[in-house]
């Protein structure tokens, strides 16, 4: 415990500054299940993250995810240049391909057409993924995990609005570790989703701006269990945002969000006898004003919820926020936020691929986070920036992972009233252009009713430090590295994660480049998700060109 603690100390003075972020391994759902899952001692969950090619004009992102996945998805929804590393803005298309060891496959393909200024396309696809021996919780495991990635996007722009459609396909193939499946019926899984959402939003200067949204999805699950045939949530979705700009006044805006979600499932998840997945709605709304008084700004709002699921639920949270600048370096903030989070498989699969769903399972309820508080400040002294934060978050019927092994080993969830205080720092630093430096920390002290054990995979410290270094012209290093210790319960901790991954690029004509990657370059043994185990130390090489 003294050593966790010198650690997070030790980075929290370095770092100096901290950021404000949530808990992405923080748990959505809740279930009771028809057994009791088994918890390993030495599982650990948590991955390294990818380290991507960066041109000369690609800001650092000091703000390092730590959520787990065996693969890295496509598209980014806060930055396409993070799928398209080193992408020139002359150049309307972007492709790589790659190769590992561990049979890794990394191909990405993206392309842009604009035939007026009023039109955009966008496509994109990718195929990522690995096939290798891994060390099982019994023997060895010939894993295999390939996504493949594909949207489409459409925009036109009209005088008063702008309107626009996404269709998005996913689809995962992998397996699980294995005993003997039940007699051996397969052992191909595969979970896909298909989406197709449009949207309005309007575009004039006016005081009164809106935005309005709908789409279907449907996800579905094979082999989840090795028996059942498929699983299917369909998801049908509707919202909008209405705000009105009040000129010369403290209060500078009203506005409110409406969304409004109903799932529906198939047969397979609604059996004649046990529990059953019922359908159900979620709707949910947030009304606001925001206030400007000189250097602070100010909104106030609640999340107020209603769920039909397991019983139907209102429920209200706060959405508050207050942020002010004490001189042109320093700012301060505060937040008061919270909410319910709908039931989806979207939602399991965001969680672990590797979720467990046998026949009879209760339906998850819905997570209810009553409160996550948090307060801190922000600097920036160019070339040097960061912030530092402190928060308490309170969640009923949290969902907290656990290793369930019975003939197949996986992912399942345990609920549980979980309680969190933590702490976070975080440090970027540019020295002009050639050397950019990142750094950030969090602590967190995590604590629930129920059994302990359940808090096994919560991560307690975590640090990530990131460097990139343009070491000639068209010549980029970078180096990403990742260490989590977990929390303790009942006499038990998982293994730390030490993660390394390096990477370096060479622009060696105006439109192509060449790269080789090194991931997980200490060879640390821990688990992506319970009943995931990571790859050892690999390679992966590729070219990618700007055409």
């Amino acid at each position: 415990m003294k050593r966790y603690i010198i650690l997070c100390a030790a980075t929290l003075l370095i770092c100096g500054s901290a950021s404000a972020q949530k808990d992405t391994l923080n748990a959505v759902v809740q279930v009771e299940n028809s057994y009791n899952p088994t918890v390993a001692r030495a599982a650990k969950i948590s991955s390294t993250p990818q380290v991507e090619i960066q041109s000369n004009s690609t800001p650092l992102d000091i703000i390092f995810s730590q959520k787990a996945q065996p693969f890295r998805q496509f598209v980014s929804e806060r930055n396409v240049k993070e799928s398209m590393p080193a992408q020139q803005e002359q150049f309307p298309g972007y492709a790589r391909i790659g190769y590992g060891t561990n049979n890794n496959v990394d191909t990405k393909i993206l392309y842009r057409i604009a035939p007026t200024k009023r039109n955009l396309l966008e496509l994109q696809g990718s195929l990522e993924g690995y096939n290798t021996t891994l060390d099982g919780i019994n023997k060895e495991w010939d894993s295999r995990f390939y996504s493949t990635n594909i949207v489409a996007r459409y925009m036109h722009k009209l005088r008063p609005f702008n309107i626009g459609v996404e269709a998005r396909v996913r689809d995962n193939v992998f397996n699980y570790q294995t005993e003997n499946f039940f007699g051996g019926e397969t052992d191909k899984q595969n979970s896909a989703s298909y989406s197709l959402h449009t949207y309005i939003k309007s575009n004039n200067t006016g005081a009164l701006s809106y935005s309005a949204n709908a789409g279907y999805a449907m996800n579905t699950r094979k082999y989840s269990a090795a028996k059942e045939e498929r699983i299917t949530e369909s998801h049908i979705s509707v919202g909008g945002n209405i705000e009105y700009e009040l000129p010369n006044n403290d209060i500078r805006r009203l506005g409110a969000d409406v969304t409004i979600d109903g799932f529906l499932y198939n047969g397979n998840m609604r059996p004649d006898t046990g529990n059953k997945y019922s359908s159900y709605a979620a709707i949910g709304l947030n009304p606001y004003i925001d206030f400007h008084f000189d250097y602070w700004k100010i909104r106030l709002g609640m999340n107020s919820d209603i769920m039909t699921a397991n019983g139907t639920f209102i429920s209200f949270a706060p959405d508050c926020n207050i942020e002010g600048a004490i001189n042109k370096n320093v700012t301060l903030f505060a937040s008061a936020t919270g909410g319910r989070t709908p039931i989806s498989l979207a939602a399991l699969e965001a969680l672990s691929p590797y979720w467990l769903y046998t026949p009879g399972d209760a339906q998850y309820a819905s997570a209810y986070n009553i409160a996550d508080l948090n307060i801190g400040a922000r600097f920036s002294l160019s070339p040097l920036s960061g912030s530092i934060s402190a928060g308490y978050s309170y969640t009923k019927d949290d969902l907290l992972p656990c290793l369930a092994v019975y003939d197949l080993a996986g992912t399942q969830f345990a609920q549980a009233t979980s309680r969190n205080l933590y702490a976070t720092a975080a440090v970027g630093y540019d020295y002009g252009g050639w050397l950019k430096f990142a750094a950030d920390a969090r602590y967190n002290h995590w604590s629930c009713t129920g059994n302990d054990l359940y808090l096994l995979y919560k991560p307690m410290v975590q640090a990530n430090l990131k460097a990139e270094a343009r070491l000639y012209d068209g010549v980029y290093a970078t180096a990403v590295y990742t260490f989590t210790g977990y929390t303790k319960a009942d006499g038990i901790r998982n293994e730390e994660m030490n993660a390394l991954n390096a990477r370096i690029s060479y622009r060696f004509h105006r439109q192509m480049a060449a790269y080789i990657q090194g991931n997980n370059l200490l060879n640390s043994e821990h688990q992506l998700y319970p009943g995931c185990e990571a790859q050892g130390t690999n390679v992966i090489g590729g070219v990618s060109i700007n055409f």
